[in-house]
Order: C-alpha cells, then structure tokens, then sequence
C-alpha cells in the first residue's frame, strides 16, 4: 500500500487539515488617482493576492486584486470563498465531516491561517497569548509545525504562479 504526502502530513500536523490560507502583498507603481487604496501597512503600493494551498503544493481557490491597503482577514471576507467558508459552508464542497481515529467525536475539515484571519469551524487559528495551559501549547505546537510547511508551500507555490502571471492594476 503506498502512502500519499497528504496521509503523512495528517498524521504528523492537525487531522482533518486541508490546507493553509495566506495572503500576499505584490509591489506596484502607484496607479494613478487612486490615493491611497493600494498603498500598504508595509509602507508601499500593492496588489494582493489570497490563495488556499493544499499539503501537495496545489493551490484550491486563488483571489487576484485586492488592494494594498486591505489587511489578510478583510480581503478573505470580501472573496466568494470567504463568504462561503464564514457563512454556512454548504457552497465548500469540502470531504464529509468525519469522527478523529479511535473515537465517535466527529470534526469537520477545515483550514490553517495566522492571526489575521477570524477563528471559526472552518478554519483555525493557534492560541494567543503566554502562561498556556499544556492541550493549548500542545496544539500550538503541533498547529506551528504545519503551519510552517503549509506557509512554505504558498510561498513556493505563490513564486512559480507570480512567474508565470504578471498583474497590472487598471
């Protein structure tokens, strides 16, 4: 039987994690009359782009075009994926809910992101915060380690389409 990178992944980070949802700030030439809608909190004009990428490197929904002055959590919420996935997730057309290995507790599929993203049942987030009770440093533990190869995986991902798609705001 042979086994996939994902069937790994699984078992070394969070079961039932499909992927990791990031944004990414582009560096663009102020477009002209448009004040300051693309300029960023890192000090310069952008395009953002947003994308969920999967544990083998391929990206699942990708967002092109929000301004530069829109933070990661605002400009997932402004997308049709974003809708979807705070609203009811019917429109997700994710895996059936399924009970964790040994047990009857039955957890959805859902997502990683960082802080700047609204906790909720589809996508996680780590705990806040020091003075963590051990299951929440555990979690962040284990929510760090796939986080880190999930975030690698956009950056890498976001490099080889960014090669290939140039975006020039209108």
């Amino acid at each position: 039987m042979s086994v996939t990178y994902s069937q790994v992944h699984n078992i070394k980070c969070l079961l039932q994690t499909l992927g990791a949802v990031d944004g990414k700030h582009f560096r663009i030439q102020k477009p002209t009359k448009s004040g300051s809608a693309f300029y960023n909190y890192k000090g310069f004009f952008s395009v953002a782009i947003m994308a969920v990428v999967d544990h083998d490197y391929r990206f699942r929904m990708v967002d092109v075009g929000g301004l530069g002055s829109d933070h990661d959590g605002g400009f997932l919420k402004e997308t049709g994926f974003g809708r979807a996935l705070y609203g009811d997730g019917n429109d997700l057309n994710w895996p059936e809910d399924k009970a964790l290995p040994g047990t009857d507790i039955v957890v959805p599929h859902f997502l990683i992101g960082d802080d700047a993203f609204q906790l909720s049942e589809r996508l996680m987030k780590p705990f806040p915060g020091r003075g963590l009770s051990l299951e929440k440093r555990i979690y962040n533990f284990r929510y760090l380690g796939c986080n880190i190869k999930c975030c690698d995986k956009f950056r890498l991902s976001t490099f080889f389409l960014i090669a290939q798609v140039h975006v020039t705001p209108t």
